[in-house]
């Protein structure tokens, strides 16, 4: 019989009785071998309705009693009620044989489920998105195992079990209110995906021994506090994310041989060393930043590409070694450790799109030979660091868009003839020390040079970076007699209102006359919010060398470029001497009309 009316000597057996606002109610229910059947009281008058399953659909959303009758409830192993609007606690007592695949997910209103014993292996355990309040009992399932998922329930504080060999494939109780520690001693075969993330008041996880391979294990935003210990589990792999537990202070691993694609404990209080050296096969997103506490991570061997490592914000003191990992690269952060002295990089193929480590203490030489550079380059604020050396190689294909080892004690010559696609913005400014630089052919734009306040001697030789162009600051450099520029097309402007941002800021050097004709093709962008300047000022200039100056920039603006170089603002005051004949004649010219440059002079 499937859908019916059954006659009244049917309606005899053991009943399971619950509450459901449900407008439309989908049972399912199987028997643990061959067939049965069940009736349902609706709760509306309309009869039994026969069906291990159907669709009845109710006029309205009230609350209704639902009834199952059957000849005996321990014939029946699998019961699914998904969104079926239960209400208050569903009550199983009488389900002695219930397994399978259980399902009555998405009821918000679901509160409870009380079981009982039951001998037979789960493949499915499904009751999130419910209002479970309170400890789930699962203490009477010796073969619980499969896919577990209680997530989102937000009053649920705790979940016990009792001792079962069986695989998990997956472990999900993330985003309730799991409370205190967790034990999941007694789950000897837990594997697959395993996350109780998000459980703001979950302290401690109690493992026991599994060899079961992990794909996935996440305990993000808990506060697991202390140590905590994963070495139980010996197949650990995939994911590892206990990211944002502030009082977690360390975890202890087993040797696993599965590959790590993904290992992240940021923003916690992990102290003194970090062993990662039960892990071969690292790879991937590697992330253990925002620990204050943490001065050193041990690594072994591993030629597994990386994409991220991150160590920034933490205390990394003396020498971090990664040496024995051949496939790091991509974007390495290890910015913001004030007592990290030094980095031993590895001999790797791999690209490093971002390398930053500013705001620490490297000392002496930074050793860049066995990597491959590209796009970002971030040492600055290292005032003990005097040299970098570079890998000697031709790149031609990935732009380097920023280098900046500003504030640092560079010295000597800094030699950057190995790259080719250097542009974007660069900053070596604040190297007392620094006598040259050495660039090599760029047709890369940049948008901004600093190389002030160094000690750059003689002439400084521009000429190879053809797209040179934003902002340039060769200021305060006492020793620095003249300038080979490009023949660039770029624009240049004033990034602000101050001296020290000026489009061209030449002053407080030695120059004597610089030859800016190679500009000509440059546009001086005086449209610009803060305008166009050249600063020139305090160079001890005689007055030939004044005049050579601002003969130059007449055939500039008069001859070369008058649309481009029309409007420019130039001090060449200060300690120069003032202008002769020839000098004041093209200053006539260059604030005359249709010209109109602001000059001031001696």
């Amino acid at each position: 019989m499937g859908r019916g009316t059954f006659r009244s000597q049917n309606k005899v057996g053991e009943t399971t009785s619950f509450q459901t606002k449900v407008t439309s109610f989908d049972p399912l229910v199987t028997f643990l071998s061959g067939s049965g059947r069940v009736s349902w009281d609706l709760g509306n008058g309309s009869g039994y309705t026969a069906s291990n399953s159907f669709i009845h659909t109710y006029p309205d959303s009230s609350t209704k009693t639902v009834t199952l009758r059957t000849n005996l409830l321990s014939n029946l192993n699998v019961l699914q009620l998904p969104t079926d609007s239960i209400v208050g606690n569903l009550d199983l007592s009488g389900w002695d044989n219930l397994g399978g695949g259980f399902t009555v997910h998405t009821n918000p209103d679901l509160t409870g489920i009380t079981h009982t014993y039951s001998p037979q292996p789960f493949t499915t355990y499904y009751a999130q998105f419910c209002g479970l309040i309170g400890n789930l009992d699962l203490s009477m399932f010796p073969n619980f195992g499969g896919y577990f998922r209680v997530y989102n329930n937000p009053l649920l504080t705790g979940i016990t079990h009792t001792a079962s060999t069986q695989v998990f494939s997956r472990y999900d109780a993330d985003e309730c209110d799991l409370t205190g520690n967790l034990d999941l001693s007694m789950l000897t075969a837990l594997g697959g995906v395993f996350d109780v993330g998000e459980n703001g008041n979950l302290t401690s996880i109690t493992h026991g021994p599994s060899s079961t391979p992990i794909t996935s294990y996440v305990a993000y935003l808990c506060d697991l506090t202390g140590n905590h210990d994963m070495s139980p589990l010996s197949k650990l792999g995939g994911l590892i994310n206990l990211r944002v537990n502030d009082s977690l202070t360390g975890v202890t691993h087993s040797p696993s041989p599965q590959t790590i694609t993904w290992y992240q404990i940021d923003t916690c209080d992990l102290t003194g060393n970090h062993d990662m050296t039960w892990c071969p096969n690292l790879s991937g997103f590697f992330g253990l930043y925002d620990n204050n506490n943490l001065t050193s991570v041990t690594h072994t061997a591993s030629t597994q590409a990386f994409s991220t490592y991150r160590l920034e914000g933490c205390d990394i003191t003396g020498n971090h070694d990664l040496s024995m990992l051949t496939g790091l690269g991509g974007n390495f952060h290890l910015q913001s450790n004030s007592n990290l002295t030094d980095i031993n990089f590895p001999i790797s193929n791999h690209e490093f799109t971002q390398i930053r480590v500013e705001f620490c203490d490297l000392t002496g030489e930074l050793d860049l030979s066995t990597i491959n550079l590209t796009n970002l380059f971030l040492a600055y604020v290292n005032p003990n660091l005097t040299s970098i050396s570079h890998k000697a190689y031709a790149s031609t294909a990935t732009t380097l868009s920023s280098y900046r080892v500003h504030f640092c004690n560079l010295t000597g010559n800094h030699d950057l003839s190995m790259f080719t696609q250097l542009g974007g913005q660069f900053y070596i400014n604040t190297n007392p020390n620094l006598t040259g630089i050495t660039h090599t052919a760029s047709t890369v734009p940049f948008t901004h040079y600093s190389a002030n306040s160094c000690d750059l001697r003689s002439t400084h030789d521009l000429s190879p970076l053809q797209a040179l162009g934003g902002s340039l600051l060769l200021y305060q450099n006492g020793l620095l007699k003249d300038i080979t520029f490009p023949y660039t097309t770029q624009s240049f402007a004033n990034t602000g209102a101050a001296t020290s941002q000026r489009a061209l800021s030449i002053n407080g050097c030695s120059l004597g006359f610089v030859n800016f004709l190679p500009l000509s093709g440059a546009t001086m962008n005086v449209g610009a919010a803060n305008g166009c300047t050249i600063g020139l000022e305090d160079n001890n200039m005689t007055s030939g060398e004044v005049d050579n100056m601002l003969v130059n920039f007449s055939g500039l603006s008069n001859t070369y470029n008058p649309q481009g170089w029309t409007g420019v603002t130039l001090d060449i005051s200060g300690t120069n001497n003032a202008p002769g004949t020839s000098g004041i004649s093209a200053i006539n010219s260059l604030t005359g009309t249709p010209n109109n440059w602001t000059i001031t002079v001696t």
